[in-house]
This record gives C-alpha cells, sequence and structure tokens, in this order.
C-alpha cells in the first residue's frame, strides 16, 4: 500500500545513515545468512546445515544477531541473496535485505502464526518463502511452557501430549507464544537441500552471471 512506502524510506535512510548502501551480494557466489539463536528457538542442526549449503556451492554463514551490533547485522544483511530463520522476531530484520533478496522463515511444528514476516519482506522489496516442520519426532517440546501458559488446564494435571500436538497451535494466545514458538527444532538434509535450491532460483542471485 502507498502508506508502507514512507516506512520502507525509514529503513532505507537508517543504512545511508550507517554507510552501508554500497554493500551488495557477492558476484560469484550466492549468498545464505542462517540467523543462529543463543537463548531458544534452537536450530539444532545449524552446523550441519551450513556445511550442507557450501557443498552446494553457497556461500552460507551463522548470524548471531543478538550478539552483533547494529552496524554489523544491517552489513551482513545488505550482503545477502537469501535470509533463513527460525520464527522469531530477529526475522524483523527482513526490512533491510537487499532488493528482491529472500527471506525463508522456518516453522516449528504445527505453528500457524506468520507474525509480520509477510509484511517485512514487502517492506524491503523482497520475497517471502516459508518451510513447517512436519515430523514432530525432529521437534523438541518444552512442555512446562505449555503448563505455564495455561496453568488451569494444563499445570499439575494429567494431559496427554500426543492430543495436544495432533489439535496443533491455537492461532494465537499465550499458548502459542510460549510453548509453539518455542520448540527447538531439526531441518531434514533434503529438504534443506531443496528448499535452498528454490529461495536461490527466486533470489537476485539467479539474475548474476555465472553464479551458482
Amino acid at each position: 500500500a502507498s502508506s508502507d512506502y514512507p516506512l520502507r524510506d525509514v529503513y532505507k535512510r537508517q543504512v545511508q545513515a550507517l554507510g552501508l548502501e554500497h554493500i551488495k551480494p557477492s558476484a560469484s557466489k550466492a549468498k545464505i545468512g542462517l540467523v543462529s539463536r543463543r537463548r531458544k528457538r534452537f536450530l539444532l542442526n545449524e552446523y550441519e546445515l551450513v556445511h550442507v549449503a557450501q557443498s552446494l556451492g553457497y556461500e552460507c554463514v551463522l548470524l548471531p544477531l543478538e550478539k552483533m551490533t547494529l552496524y554489523e547485522q544491517v552489513r551482513e544483511l545488505r550482503s545477502l541473496d537469501v535470509l533463513v530463520g527460525v520464527h522469531g522476531s530477529a526475522l524483523d530484520n527482513a526490512v533491510f535485505l537487499p532488493d528482491r533478496a529472500v527471506l525463508v522463515q522456518l516453522l516449528p511444528y504445527k505453528v500457524r502464526h506468520r507474525a509480520t514476516f509477510v509484511k517485512d519482506t514487502e517492506l524491503a522489496n523482497a520475497v517471502y518463502m516459508e518451510w513447517q516442520a512436519t515430523d514432530p519426532k525432529l521437534s523438541v517440546f518444552h512442555w512446562v511452557l505449555l503448563e505455564e501458559a495455561n496453568p488451569a488446564r494444563y499445570k499439575d494435571k494429567p494431559y496427554d501430549k500426543e492430543e495436544v500436538l495432533r489439535l496443533g497451535d491455537p492461532m494465537g494466545g499465550t499458548e502459542t507464544l510460549m510453548f509453539w514458538i518455542n520448540q527447538d527444532i531439526v531441518v531434514p538434509v533434503d529438504e534443506w537441500k531443496e528448499l535452498l535450491v528454490r529461495a536461490v532460483s527466486q533470489s537476485p542471485a539467479s539474475n548474476r552471471t555465472g553464479i551458482v
């Protein structure tokens, strides 16, 4: 919408104020940035995923955004073709991506809450994609958070975990924000490969001569 353009200009001015408007993705390789969380919502096989991306010929770096300065964050984001991360506010940094870069949101098992990330990609003139975990055996669920989110129903009471997983994210409220989105996940390598190839094909890298 036209009302979004002033906000888009605000982010562009922030990039300019940091002196980073000249930073662009490499001319030789597609570059993937993988958000590395250090407190919660862990991507449990992130090092394996980096290795796999590199084996496909891409440059791939881990981004511990919470440990980086604003300058460091924006400098890295401006150099990316694809930004990948587990659902969470770190993905709001998509507003600093280059034009037509790709944001890939990794959604935990049965999470339906997309938050603001589709809008963020629109503000950056970027592309939104997502992947969702489908195997609960590859997720770590923190059941104490469910009990804290809804103590009247779960705290010190018997409940069927398999039934909770079958019903899935109620789409909003404390159960979504405390329990469902705070899973730690594993992304299967075969799905990761397919996801990366698809993301890079939609990114600026696909238009650069001789790039992987």
